[in-house]
């Protein structure tokens, strides 16, 4: 389509399809054979959903910019877009998980290098004003200087508060707020001078000004790279095999002084009882744990913990820890998918596997971990602190009851976190009481979740829930009680793996013994 236009223009016109390098047939070829397995690629080892990104990427670069370019300045507009889709796509592809979609830091990843692209190119287009003249392009350069200019200052004004939100949506994540206020001064700085040199170009735009636009901005974004992998200890461009080379850099301020609120509520919460409840089969073809219930003091601490904390510091309480649940085992990285008939075989065996859960003792709960996640099985850690529960305990003499006694929030989806008072106690045991709600709450979740899967087959092989995104790196702070000390427990569980080894071998790979986990609450 542009080769004899390309063939005008020095930057463009030793390009293969300009000397005849290869024809026009076999780009075309080659060209859509590529996009399709692309998407194809994207469809069935991501999502969906960064697949019709990519697609639509394709024809948005191919079928609409390409040809704006002979007749519309516009065409940059749409070019930016083009190339500000790829980071969106990254982010999806990370956080796009069944019924935990969050947004906000792909959609600013893609705002940023939208806003980037104008001042880049701007600069970049103003040197090449004789030659996009001379092939006929539209560009801003060349049909309206000033405007080129005007654009190039106001996107590179932009990047200056755009990249500063980067820590709050969590493309930045920073492990301390000295190190997220470090990240904004650091960024702001930065693209300061980004800025300026932008304004220079506005003022008098010539090819040296242009030039140092250019050259500026490719210096400073550098300089912000380094600095915000040293202030604000981000180790995102880091493979997970280095994480343990920078965790004393991870933790280089004490987490339990950050959450000294937290761990005394952690420390005044009475021990309690965990009883083990049932098998099931979650979304995404997960094998999971579920107990009775959180018991009351566990209730009571989340409740306390949102009061105590430090404002703006506490995640909102998420979908893992709603109701106590052991997440044991997800299918195998490799290409496994579960089908229908499958599905109902592992779905019964699964039940009858929870009979032999009578014969495990309850489990004492005495102390939960403080623990900083370098994954979401946790069984990476940059730092974990057990914190004891209150003893002696105390023992509830009676039920308590939905009537003042239990008050439940619950989301679109209809499930929420718990509220809870503490019903009347006496010195003895470990709480074991359960309110209404909890006990209802977990059956209603496992039948929600096994009527789901039952009915959206496609979804219990989703691609997001397979090992691998368990065991990618990514930062959270959460509370949880590790269960891999319960030796009856643990004998149970060993001999459910064994059964769906035997059922569906290499189907599913298990997490580390030491790794499992009940989220109690998350922290950040």
């Amino acid at each position: 389509m542009e080769a004899p236009y390309d063939a005008q223009m020095r930057r463009t016109k030793t390009r293969v399809l300009v000397t005849h390098s290869i024809s026009g047939v076999h780009a075309f070829t080659f060209g859509v054979a590529s996009g399709i397995a692309g998407v194809v690629t994207l469809y069935s080892l991501v999502n969906p959903l960064t697949a019709a990104l990519g697609l639509a990427n394709i024809a948005l670069y191919a079928g609409v910019y390409t040809p704006m370019k002979r007749f519309t300045i516009w065409n940059t507009w749409v070019g930016a877009i083009v190339g500000a889709i790829p980071p969106v796509m990254v982010k999806f592809s990370i956080h796009f998980v069944y019924r935990e979609f969050k947004n906000a830091g792909a959609l600013l990843m893609g705002a940023i290098l939208f806003a980037w692209q104008f001042p880049h190119f701007n600069a970049l287009s103003w040197n090449l004003r004789p030659d996009y003249s001379k092939a006929g392009y539209h560009m801003m350069s060349v049909v309206d200087p000033d405007l080129n200019a005007r654009v190039s200052l106001r996107y590179a004004i932009a990047l200056i508060p755009l990249c500063a939100l980067a820590p709050m949506v969590g493309i930045v994540p920073p492990l301390t707020v000295s190190a997220g206020l470090q990240y904004v001064v650091a960024t702001c700085i930065v693209n300061g001078g980004f800025a300026a040199a932008a304004w220079r170009f506005w003022r008098e735009s010539s090819d040296k000004t242009a030039r140092e636009l250019f050259f500026t901005m490719a210096f400073s974004w550098a300089q912000l790279v380094k600095d915000s992998s040293t202030r604000s200890s981000v180790v995102s461009r880091r493979s997970t095999s280095d994480l343990a080379s920078v965790e004393s850099d991870i933790v280089e301020s004490d987490p339990l002084t950050r959450d000294s609120n937290i761990i005394s509520a952690v420390k005044r919460t009475p021990t309690c009882v965990l009883k083990p409840f049932q098998f099931f089969v979650g979304v995404g073809g997960v094998l999971k744990l579920a107990f009775t219930g959180f018991p009351v003091p566990l209730t009571t601490l989340k409740e306390e913990i949102e009061r105590v904390s430090n404002t703006g510091t506490l995640a909102d309480e998420r979908e893992i820890s709603y109701w106590p649940v052991v997440d044991i085992g997800a299918l195998a990285s490799a290409n496994r998918t579960l089908t229908m008939d499958q599905l109902e075989v592992l779905s019964t065996m699964v039940k009858k596997l929870s009979a032999r859960l009578r014969r495990v003792d309850a489990l004492v709960v005495t102390e939960l971990s403080y623990v900083m996640a370098s994954c979401k099985s946790l069984e990476k850690s940059a730092f974990r602190a057990d914190v004891p529960l209150n003893a002696p305990a105390r023992a509830t003499s009676a039920r308590p009851t939905s009537s003042g006694a239990t008050s439940a929030r619950r989301g679109s989806n209809g499930v929420g976190a718990l509220s809870t008072k503490r019903s009347a106690t006496s010195v003895g045991a470990p709480v074991d009481f359960i309110c209404d709600d909890q006990l209802s709450g977990v059956s209603w979740m496992v039948a929600d979740t096994e009527d789901y899967a039952r009915h959206h087959a496609t979804a219990v092989s989703k691609p997001g829930f397979r090992m691998r995104v368990f065991r990618a790196y990514c930062q959270e702070t959460v509370l949880v009680l590790f269960v891999a000390r319960f030796t009856s427990l643990m004998e149970v569980i060993g001999e459910f793996r064994r059964a769906v080894d035997k059922l569906y071998p290499g189907f599913y790979d298990w997490f580390e013994d030491q790794a499992l986990h009940v989220a109690v609450r998350c922290i950040r």
